[in-house]
């Protein structure tokens, strides 16, 4: 019997198609079957919570919590649906924003301060509560992810185990304590040339200049590790 996992995207424009794409190519060869419901531009009852046994919240390049967006209509769908979520084991994994809304959902505070900023190819550093994990515990202590985001969770509330970190942001990835449910600033669903795409998208992370965008690219040194995220989160999700 295939699995079958529910993606929440926050995206309106080009971007939507391409993370859809890049979820596709990642879990081609396994028995999946793979939803997609945009809680910005539609209503995504709690009751769609009942049909899956996994839900991933996606990323996003035009929201930004820290700047209002944490007002938004849809924001409180979200939680409405992580609530639910979180009542009937289901398990939840946050990429970028969602590991940001993830994370505001249960406390912390989110930042738009610009020396956690970060853009392009960064070392990630497993903590050792990564061990106990059972999507981090086969993973290289250290290893590197692509990363695109300005707002940054911090005040981290102490029912979020802290699992990762980089040189900028103490907490890169984490789990909530007696859930199945975790978040990760990082993209695993991004390969070079998927991150390449993405930085065209959205210029302003690299400032329009093509000498910044070859130096990011160059930095991720296709390195596809960070990938392995969705690969266990797959693993461990109940049939």
């Amino acid at each position: 019997m295939s699995k079958k996992i529910l993606v929440l995207q926050f995206r309106t424009d080009e971007s939507t198609e391409h993370e859809q794409q890049c979820f596709y190519d990642e879990y081609s060869d396994y028995d999946l079957d793979l939803d997609f419901k945009n809680i910005v531009q539609e209503d995504v009852p709690t009751s769609v919570v009942d049909e899956y046994r996994g839900i991933i919240l996606g990323g996003s390049g035009e929201f930004y919590l820290a700047q209002g967006d944490d007002q938004k209509d849809w924001l409180q769908q979200t939680y409405n649906l992580l609530d639910k979520a979180f009542d009937n084991s289901v398990h939840v994994l946050g990429i970028c924003l969602g590991a940001q809304i993830i994370a505001l959902h249960q406390g912390s505070n989110i930042t738009d301060d610009t020396k956690y900023h970060e853009t392009g190819s960064y070392q990630i550093s497993l903590s050792d509560n990564a061990d106990k994990c059972d999507i981090f515990s086969d993973l290289d202590k250290e290893f590197h992810a692509p990363l695109c985001h300005e707002d940054t969770p911090i005040n981290i509330p102490e029912n979020l185990t802290n699992l990762a970190s980089s040189e900028k942001v103490n907490c890169q990835a984490y789990k909530i304590e007696n859930k199945p449910a975790w978040g990760v600033l990082f993209h695993p669903e991004l390969n070079r040339e998927r991150l390449k795409y993405r930085f065209k998208l959205y210029p302003n992370y690299i400032d329009n200049d093509k000498e910044v965008l070859d130096e990011k690219i160059s930095d991720f040194n296709k390195d596809r590790r960070s990938s392995r995220v969705l690969h266990k989160f797959y693993d461990i999700i109940p049939v």
